[in-house]
């Protein structure tokens, strides 16, 4: 998929992080995709030596909704151009006292409770299936979480996201269900992200 490398480390943006301040610019790349348009231009760039692909999940102007996202888009123009590793921002609802906003956590579990969106790279003849019992790289995870606790970041490691549908909030029957099923935070896209990151490989 990837003819040359362009970026080795592609960071998604959620909702409020629309750039890196950090990130030395280079330049904006258009990427066109088998499934249609990306979110947005892909921001190239250098961030301690590395080449980083930066792209906003919501567009730079929060243009769509979760269910708009096209997320098999996202995850393929990221692959093409070389990106092997996702670090992936969300922002999140806490369904625990004990993760108050401003937090950071780094979940090692999610439940997917989305409905109809394309979240598989497979199918039309092509039959596939990945392993998911552990869906997120926790050797980048446990990292990210040192680095955060060096920061002075009040950060938590592990934990299960509930990703729901949106793009309403939850009942406070359906909290309290969440809750009493053990899950940590809530949001509406990191699980579809995660299985098609996994697919791409």
């Amino acid at each position: 998929m990837a003819n040359k490398v362009l970026a080795e480390i592609g960071v998604i943006g959620g909702t409020g992080l629309y750039a890196m301040e950090e990130l030395k610019i280079l330049k904006e790349i258009k990427v066109k995709t088998p499934f249609g348009d990306p979110s947005d231009k892909i921001i190239l760039g250098t961030l301690a030596g590395i080449k980083v692909a930066f792209l906003p999940r919501h567009g730079r102007k929060h243009a769509m909704l979760p269910g708009e996202i096209n997320q098999r888009a996202n995850m393929w123009a990221l692959k093409s151009i070389g990106v092997k590793t996702i670090i992936s921002a969300s922002a999140v609802g806490s369904l625990r006292e004990e993760l108050p906003p401003t937090h950071f956590v780094f979940p090692d579990q999610f439940v997917d409770q989305t409905k109809g969106r394309p979240s598989t790279f497979f199918g039309n003849g092509i039959v596939g299936h990945v392993p998911l019992a552990e869906p997120f790289c926790m050797a980048i995870s446990d990292m990210m979480y040192k680095e955060a606790v060096k920061l002075g970041i009040k950060a938590h490691k592990g934990g299960t996201y509930c990703c729901m549908e949106g793009p309403g909030f939850s009942t406070k029957a359906e909290s309290n269900f969440h809750r009493k099923m053990g899950y940590s935070i809530i949001g509406m896209t990191m699980a579809t992200e995660a299985k098609l990151a996994r697919e791409a490989g």
